[in-house]
């Protein structure tokens, strides 16, 4: 049935819930399939979601499900998504897998499901343990085009006691039916000599779609009116006492070998209290998004310390793939030393210009242990935020898409904003700068200073004869203040995937200080611009604790797009930009200026320290098509060309 208006009362409720998609597939181990029906491990099924997408023929009833697996759906010129073509062999190979090693499916029921005869008061509602008993290919007789789809039947793992989706009003149902004498007669076929089992009530027919006899019936069934046998539906399969695991899992507990953002204390968590799946959207915690209850888990990581920093990058530098840089032919690299920085300073081309001229630049600062030990560095600022973000502001994750809708999507990152208001795919609440602690205010000090120096020393390296590209009219000659900051906390396996910072609120640089764990950058053309749909990294280099990454040019993010990967278990990054005040309605301008206005910093946070080198050294400049970054910090480079050095 259709509408929602004709359910009746279930007979309870189910023990696991969700109205939110992303929540549901954090909490539970068993499904994380964001998009798809389907959720595999190693190649084996271990939970599905029936929803709204349906074949003809799918069942439900209080122990034994029949459904359709996916592939073969288009969306039409209506956007619907209809049957366009065979059903897929994949998920039918992940079935088979679960089927033959007896291996339980979790099954989740959605609300949007169209056979579904009972009122569920969540978007999702989770069933339980299931077992694949048959996997069989029939005809989608619901279309003329007869296209192949394959179907599971699924058996309810423990049938000791009523489904809660079943109708309060059928009760008495057919639990207790395990023992049943029904049973599907085997039969085999003479051309393909492989046996089918008798699932529909007319008679048997050859489900092999390899074979030529598939799908054939006496002429007097009309292949459109085709239902189940009872005896199929209602056959049960003896299992004795099997050990399931656990359906719902327990909230993560923080051992004392862990400190708090490792992957395990990253996923969502099962409410013990109301059965509702939550996201962990809150940095030092985990808070119930059911409405009604009250329950918080407290999760307050604990100080990350600057050696499990050392030994990740350790760790890091040890694979070829962090130390080795990917950098696309055409790609000009300039090299200069900096008060104790040595930096990298990268000249993107445009793509669609056959004379490449040079867009924008991207410049990495790369610190040293020394330079990170200074007072108020990298290392003071590490140690200040751990503190500060489980007592003075808290990071949160925040939609990226569809906020306040079941579909709603949060961000793979914690943060917070400070000064003018930032829109990251969705506003965001800013803090003024006259609220942020000390080394909020260091990290947009000292970004402030790479970010002069990057985009004094591209004129230099475009204007000084080091280079034979032009440089684009676009690019700005001139630094501009920052009035923002983002502050991010990632935590294990936390990344950001292929994006661009094109708001066009935006200035023309934008600067990260990278805190804690070590990462990589890397840049992509967009499609638009190539003869790919696929996104090839043109551009990828590492970053440890304490390096700063200044991207400059507005048609960098028109033309390329960027993504971050850290390699550790714990990382802020600080990222800084300029929001045109032009650009904004008079409420929100007054709101930026307010907001981005600067407090006095303290001498211990300052940057640079009065009597420090700021002299810049010399530029060196080289078309690679390698770089290799040793873990000594040393950078071997290999070039067919011929570096040249000038005096700037």
């Amino acid at each position: 049935m259709d509408s929602t208006n004709t359910r009746v009362e279930a007979f309870s409720t189910p023990e696991i819930w969700a109205e939110n998609r992303q929540s549901l597939c954090d909490a539970l181990p068993w499904y994380k399939s964001h998009e798809a029906s389907l959720y595999t491990i190693d190649k084996v099924a271990k939970g599905i979601l029936i929803n709204k997408q349906v074949s003809v023929r799918d069942y439900l009833s209080d122990e034994v499900i029949v459904t359709t697996l996916g592939g073969g759906r288009e969306k039409n010129k209506t956007g619907e998504r209809a049957r366009a073509k065979d059903g897929s062999q994949r998920p039918k190979k992940y079935c088979l897998a679960a089927m033959e090693s007896s291996s339980p499916v979790g099954v989740i029921l959605g609300n949007q499901y169209p056979n579904l005869s009972i009122s569920l008061d969540h978007a999702y509602g989770v069933m339980g343990y299931f077992f694949i008993t048959d996997i069989w290919s029939e005809r989608d007789t619901s279309t003329t085009a007869g296209f192949s789809i394959w179907k599971i039947r699924l058996e309810k793992a423990d049938q000791s006691s009523p489904s809660w989706w079943q109708p309060r009003s059928n009760l008495p149902s057919d639990n207790g039916i395990q023992n049943s004498s029904h049973s599907a007669p085997l039969a085999w076929c003479t051309s393909c000599h492989k046996s089918s089992k008798t699932v529909f009530s007319c008679g048997w027919a050859c489900l092999h779609k390899d074979c030529t006899s598939y799908f054939d019936f006496p002429a007097t069934v009309d292949i459109k009116d085709l239902a189940y046998s009872e005896d199929f539906l209602k056959e049960r399969t003896a299992r004795g006492n099997i050990k399931l695991p656990e359906i719902k899992p327990s909230p993560p507990i923080m051992t004392k070998d862990m400190l708090g953002t490792e992957k395990e204390m990253r996923v969502g968590i099962v409410c013990p209290e109301c059965g509702g799946c939550s996201k962990r959207k809150f940095w030092d915690r985990w808070v119930c998004e059911n409405p009604a209850c009250n329950f918080i888990w407290q999760a307050t990581p604990k100080p990350f310390p600057l050696s499990h920093i050392h030994k990740e990058e350790k760790t890091a530098c040890a694979s070829s793939k962090f130390r080795t840089s990917t950098v696309l032919a055409g790609i000009e690299l300039a090299t200069y030393t900096v008060n104790g920085y040595s930096v990298d300073h990268y000249l993107l081309p445009d793509p669609c210009d056959d004379s490449p001229s040079i867009l924008g630049s991207v410049a990495v600062f790369h610190s040293t242990k020394a330079e990170n030990a200074m007072k108020g560095g990298a290392d003071d600022m590490w140690e200040a935020l751990q503190y500060e973000t489980i007592s003075d502001f808290c990071l949160q994750r925040n939609p990226v898409k569809h906020a306040g809708l079941p579909t709603e999507v949060l961000t793979r990152h914690f943060l917070q904003n400070w000064g003018a208001p930032y829109k990251f795919a969705v506003p965001a609440s800013s803090k003024p700068f006259k609220e942020a602690p000390q080394s909020i205010l260091a990290g947009l000090n000292k970004a402030k200073w790479a970010g002069k120096i990057a985009v004094q020393q591209m004129q230099a390296i475009t204007k000084g004869g080091l280079t034979t590209s032009a440089q684009c009219k676009s690019v700005s000659e001139k630094f501009t203040d920052f009035n923002e900051l983002l502050s991010l906390g990632y935590m294990e396996n936390d990344k950001i995937s292929y994006h661009d910072d094109g708001e066009d609120t935006l200035g023309p640089t934008v600067a990260t200080l990278s805190l804690g764990s070590p990462a990589q950058m890397a840049f992509c053309i967009k499609p638009k611009y190539t003869d790919s749909s696929k996104k090839t990294d043109i551009l990828k280099f590492s970053f440890r604790h304490g390096d700063i990454v200044i991207m400059h040019g507005t048609r960098i993010h028109q033309m390329y797009e960027h993504r971050v990967e850290p390699k550790g278990k714990r990382r802020f990054a600080l990222t800084c930009r300029n929001i045109i005040l032009d650009t904004l309605n008079k409420k929100t301008r007054h709101e930026a200026i307010e907001k981005g206005a600067l407090p006095d910093i303290t001498p211990f946070w300052d940057y640079p320290k009065p009597g420090q080198n700021t002299e810049l050294g010399d530029i060196e400049t080289q078309g690679l098509q390698s770089v290799v970054k040793k873990p000594s910090g040393k950078r071997t480079r290999t070039s067919k060309d011929t570096g040249h050095k000038s005096k700037v």
